[in-house]
This record gives structure tokens, sequence and C-alpha cells, in this order.
């Protein structure tokens, strides 16, 4: 609720403050509050996972078994974390900005 009446006190100041902007104030606020849910949601899920799961692993001692493979432990969670990302933008990001 912080970051939303932070939002809301800094956008209504610069429409206060702009000549250039042509939309009225409360269709800017539901756009930026639109958008910063839109960011929230994509982004937490995408940031927390590989940490979570790293630390899940240390918690139950299966990073011992992830460690010992002949697998490079970093590659492997890069291409966790690659996997990721491309799901996420052709499935989230993509979509987000046709329809935008």
């Amino acid at each position: 609720m912080m970051v939303a009446a932070m939002l809301y006190f800094l956008w209504t100041a610069i429409f206060e403050n702009s000549t250039s902007i042509d939309m009225p104030l409360s269709t800017l606020i539901t756009y930026v509050c639109v958008g910063q849910v839109i960011s929230m949601s994509r982004i937490s899920w995408a940031q927390r996972r590989p940490a979570y799961q790293v630390a899940e692993k240390i918690r139950s001692g299966d990073i011992a078994i992830d460690l010992v493979q002949p697998v490079d432990y970093q590659a492997l969670r890069l291409s966790d974390s690659l996997g990721l990302y491309v799901a996420e933008t052709a499935l989230i990001n993509l979509p987000a900005y046709l329809l935008a």
C-alpha cells in the first residue's frame, strides 16, 4: 500500500505541474497502477523461484546430491533461470505487449 500511495502522490504532482499530459488524472493513475500490478506480479515469481529452490535444497540437504553430480551446478541453475525467462517472456510479457 505504501508503494501505491507514493506512486499516486508522485504522479499527481507530475500531472499538476505538467503542460504536456493529454489525459485525465484518473486515467493516468489507473494506467500507472495497472502497469505496476503487472510488473510486480511478473517480476516476483521469476526472481524468487530460483532462490527459494536453492534455499529449500540447502534446508533438506538435497544440495549435496546436486553438487556431486557430473554437471556444473552454476550452469544447471543458469539453464533453469533462462528457461523461466523464456517461458515468462512467451506467456506473460509478449501477450501483454501485444495487448498494449
